[in-house]
C-alpha cells in the first residue's frame, strides 16, 4: 500500500509572503525598535522535512514518517553565532559561507524568541514545541544519576567539542490545535489563521513585546507566552555554559489537501525574530509552566465495555488461530525535569504523544517481526482511539531493526473499524483487526510491508497523539493499547 508522496523531502524558505509580509509584524518592529530594542528578522530560515521520503539524519532514528517535520533557525546573538548555538553553513562554488541563524539557540534574559505564524491548513493535527536541546557538563546537578539510553536512542554529537550534553528534552507543553491560541487573520487582505509565539525567560520582556502586538492591532486572544524558568536553565550566550533550546512543528497525516499543505510550507507561513532588549527593560523570571492533566477520569474500555471487548479478542482468534506469542506493550515514559538535572536524554520527548514500544516478553526488548516465511503474520486488534475520542491521531511504525530507519506506517485512517454489535453490547465503529503480512493474497483485512530491504525483518512503534478531552497526549493507564499477536508460521 503507497501513499501520495508530497513533491520536496527538504524545502527551505527564507525572508517574504504569508507571514513575512505581515504590516502588523513591521508595526511591532518599528515599537521595539523605538523602544531602544534590538529586533534581527532577516536572518531566519525556516524548514520542511519529510521523513516518508527524506533521509535526512533526524529521520533514521525511529522517526514517525506520519508527520511533516518543520525546523526554525533564529536569528544568532548580537555578538555572533558560536560553537553552542553555530550558523548555518550554506555552499557555493569554492567555497561556503555561514548563514547567521541557527537552529539551537541560546538566549539570554533580555532576550525574547518570537515566531508568527499562519496555522497550516487542513491537517490532522499540529503542534509546536520548544525543547531544551543541549547543556553543559558544568550546569548538569546530578550526573551520576543519569539514566542509560533505551533502545532505538541514538543521540547526535554535541554542537559542542568539550563540555556538550544533548538531553533534547521537552519545555513544558506543546502548543497544539487545542492549547495554542490563534485567531482568523486581522490583516486588510489576510488569509487563514495566526498565532503569535514568544519564548523568553523574562515577564516584563514577554509583557512588552505582547503589548507592541497589541498596539499594532492584533489581538491579545491569539498571543502565546513559552516561559524558560530559571528553576532548571542557564541563560546567556556564552557557549561554555549556556543551554541552548529548539523550537519545531510537527504537522499529521492526513491532509486534507496535500496541495494546499505544499503551497502553505512554501508560502514562508513563519516569520522569527530575536528580540533583545536594553538592560533598563527590568528581568523578572518566570515559573517552571505546570503540564496538563493526561488524565480524564474515565477508562477508555468503559466505552466498549469489558464483555464487548473480550468476545471481540475471542472472535478475533478464531479468525486468525491461536498465536504463537503476544508482544508486551510498554510506555517510554520521560520526565522533561530528569533529563535536564541529570543529562539524560529524552529523546525529543514530545507531551502531546504517549510512546509505545512492542517488547518480546522473553528478551524485554523491542519485538523482532520475521515475515519471512510466507505463511507468518502479525496480528494487531484493539480499540480506535480516534473513534473514542482518546486521541486525534495514532499509528503503527515499522523500522528496521538495525537502524530504526521507518519502512512503513499504517494511520488510523487506513484501519478500518468495524460494525460489531454483540449479544453484550454494541462497539459499532470502535474496534478494529488486521493482519500484517509480506503477501496478503486472500487474506481479509490485511495490510502489506515490503521487508525486502531489511531481509524480512522489523521492529515496531505506536504514537497515540493529543487527547480532545484533555489537550495533552493520552495517559497510558486509562488508553486500552491494542494486541499484538505473532504468528510464526
Amino acid at each position: 500500500m503507497k501513499r501520495k508522496i508530497l513533491a520536496g523531502a527538504i524545502a527551505l524558505t527564507m525572508g517574504s509572503v504569508a507571514a513575512n509580509a505581515s504590516t502588523i509584524v513591521d508595526s511591532v518592529i518599528e515599537e521595539l525598535r523605538d523602544e531602544g530594542m534590538i529586533v534581527q528578522h532577516n536572518n531566519s530560515i525556516s524548514a520542511y522535512v519529510d521523513c516518508l521520503v527524506s533521509e535526512a539524519e533526524v529521520c533514521q532514528n525511529f522517526a514517525n514518517t506520519s508527520l511533516y517535520y518543520n525546523g526554525n533557525l533564529f536569528p544568532c546573538p548580537i555578538t555572533g553565532c558560536t560553537e553552542a548555538s553555530p550558523g548555518m553553513e550554506i555552499p557555493l562554488e569554492g567555497g561556503t559561507i555561514e548563514f547567521p541563524a541557527s537552529a539551537t539557540w541560546t538566549i539570554g534574559t533580555n532576550e525574547a524568541m518570537v515566531m508568527y505564524g499562519v496555522i497550516p491548513p487542513g491537517v490532522t493535527h499540529f503542534g509546536f514545541e520548544t525543547l531544551v536541546y543541549e547543556r553543559s557538563s558544568s550546569e548538569i546537578p546530578n550526573p551520576s544519576d543519569k539514566s542509560p539510553l533505551l533502545e532505538g536512542e541514538n543521540p547526535p554529537d554535541p554542537k559542542r567539542a568539550v563540555n556538550g550534553v544533548i538531553i533534547d528534552a521537552s519545555v513544558g507543553e506543546t502548543r497544539n490545535e487545542f492549547t495554542m491560541k490563534y485567531i482568523p487573520n486581522p490583516e486588510a487582505l489576510g488569509e487563514g489563521e495566526v498565532f503569535v509565539h514568544i519564548a523568553t525567560p523574562n515577564q516584563i520582556l514577554a509583557d512588552e513585546i505582547k503589548e507592541a502586538f497589541i498596539d499594532s492591532g492584533y489581538p491579545e486572544e491569539g498571543i502565546n507566552i513559552k516561559p524558560l524558568a530559571e528553576k532548571y536553565f542557564t541563560f546567556g550566550n556564552d557557549p561554555a555554559t549556556a543551554d541552548t533550546f529548539r523550537t519545531i512543528g510537527r504537522f499529521a497525516r492526513p491532509f486534507a489537501d496535500p496541495d494546499a499543505f505544499m503551497a502553505w510550507t512554501e508560502s514562508k507561513p513563519l516569520k522569527l525574530m530575536r528580540v533583545t532588549a536594553i538592560e533598563e527593560t527590568g528581568y523578572i523570571p518566570f515559573r517552571a509552566e505546570e503540564e496538563l492533566n493526561r488524565l480524564t477520569g474515565t477508562q477508555e474500555l468503559s466505552l466498549v465495555g469489558q464483555g464487548v471487548y473480550n468476545q471481540w479478542l475471542t472472535e478475533t482468534k478464531k479468525t486468525y488461530g491461536k498465536p504463537d506469542y503476544k508482544g508486551e506493550v510498554i510506555a517510554r515514559d520521560y520526565s522533561a525535569e530528569h533529563c535536564i538535572e541529570t543529562g539524560s536524554y529524552c529523546w525529543g520527548n514530545n507531551l502531546d504523544a504517549l510512546y509505545v514500544d512492542i517488547n518480546d516478553p522473553a528478551t524485554e526488548k523491542m519485538l523482532i517481526i520475521d515475515l519471512n516465511d510466507p505463511n507468518s503474520q502479525l496480528v494487531i486488534t484493539g480499540i480506535d482511539h480516534v473513534a473514542t475520542n482518546y486521541a486525534k491521531f495514532w499509528n503503527f511504525g515499522f523500522y528496521h531493526p538495525d537502524t530504526g530507519k521507518s519502512i512503513d506506517t499504517i494511520d488510523f485512517n487506513e484501519v478500518q473499524a468495524q460494525e460489531y454489535n454483540s449479544k453484550k453490547g454494541n462497539a459499532d465503529g470502535k474496534l478494529f483487526r488486521l493482519a500484517v503480512r509480506a503477501d496478503c493474497t486472500g487474506v481479509a483485512n490485511c495490510y502489506e510491508v515490503d521487508t525486502t530491504q531489511t531481509d524480512g525483518l522489523f521492529k515496531i512503534m505506536m504514537r497515540t497523539y493529543v487527547n480532545p478531552q484533555t489537550g495533552t497526549g493520552p495517559d497510558f493507564t486509562e488508553v486500552e493499547n491494542p494486541e499484538f499477536w505473532v504468528y510464526k508460521n
